[in-house]
Parts: structure tokens; sequence; C-alpha cells
């Protein structure tokens, strides 16, 4: 774990705090989020962590033919990694497998879809080539919102504007 802990730039570090809190991730959600640039070279980045058994991938199928694009989770290794950074017990790779059934094969997968798509939207959307439209400084994941404030979300968040400014907000998206 060393060896590949040493070898994880502060965008890695990113790709895996953001898929402890809101797994699993298409390519194209983390171009987006983790900042690469190009869905291509966050492919390249992608895999070579999940090569080093940092990242754990998967393609669901789609219904009615065709699969839908690889979907990341934190691997083995990253588990171990981020568990490390944040002083707790990583999360074990038996556990990881039932979260990827739970969620692909739930009833859940489009809500989920749906929130990270939403969020990925808001960071794209007021990205603009000076960097000066704002940024999204707090991600909370459902699960987490539920969990400190007993209430069913899709999501909380913090916005902070260039001058400074900041807006709370929490997404509530219709079934």
């Amino acid at each position: 774990m060393a060896a590949a802990a040493g070898r994880i730039t502060d965008r890695d570090r990113r790709v895996l705090r953001l898929l402890e809190e809101h797994f699993p991730f298409t390519t194209s959600q983390l171009a987006v989020l983790a900042g690469f640039g190009s869905v291509i070279t966050t492919q390249h980045r992608l895999a070579v962590l999940h090569a080093r058994g940092v990242l754990h991938r998967d393609r669901p199928f789609r219904p009615g033919g065709g699969s839908y694009e690889w979907h990341w989770m934190l691997g083995p290794i990253g588990a171990r990694i981020v568990a490390a950074e944040r002083g707790v017990s990583p999360i074990k790779p038996a556990k990881v497998a039932a979260r990827w059934r739970k969620l692909f094969h739930g009833w859940r997968w489009d809500e989920l879809h749906a929130q990270h798509a939403w969020f990925c939207a808001l960071v794209a959307a007021v990205r603009d080539e000076h960097g000066t439209g704002g940024e999204l400084v707090a991600w909370r994941s459902p699960w987490r919102v539920s969990r400190a404030w007993k209430a069913t979300t899709d999501g909380y968040g913090v916005w902070r504007y260039p001058d400074g400014g900041e807006l709370a907000f929490v997404l509530l998206l219709d079934d």
C-alpha cells in the first residue's frame, strides 16, 4: 500500500474522497468533479489507479442491450489510503462487493444517478475558462445528511461565490 500511496497525486486524493462519500461515479462525472480537463485524460488516470488496486470499476448492463460507461468505487488499496488519512478502519472488500450488488440491482440506482448528475451539472455549468464562476466547497451525501439531521434529502451542498459569499442548500429531487 505504501508504494501505491506514494504515487497518489492531489487530484487522485480528491477522487478518493469523492468516491468515499458518494460512490459510484462515472468516468465523465469524475472528469468534471476532479478537474481532469478531458474524459480521455480521466480514462487514462483511472485505468492506472484501477491497475494498482486503488479503484474498482464495473460497467452495468443497460436494459434493452449494451452497457453504461464505467462506474468507479474505492478499491481495496484506495479504501486503505482514505482510512489511513481519516484515522479509521478501512472498508472490507466484501462490503465493497455488497455495495456494488446493492447499487446496480437496487431500486435506488436511478435516484443516485440523478443526484450525481445534478451536482456534476452544477459544477460544470458555472466553470468558465478563468475559473471565476465560484465553486462547490461542500457536498454531503443523502445518507450523511440523514444521519446528521434525521431528514430525507437528495444531498446538501455549499456554494462559494467569487466574492467569498456562501450559499448552503439542500437538494430535493422529484420522484
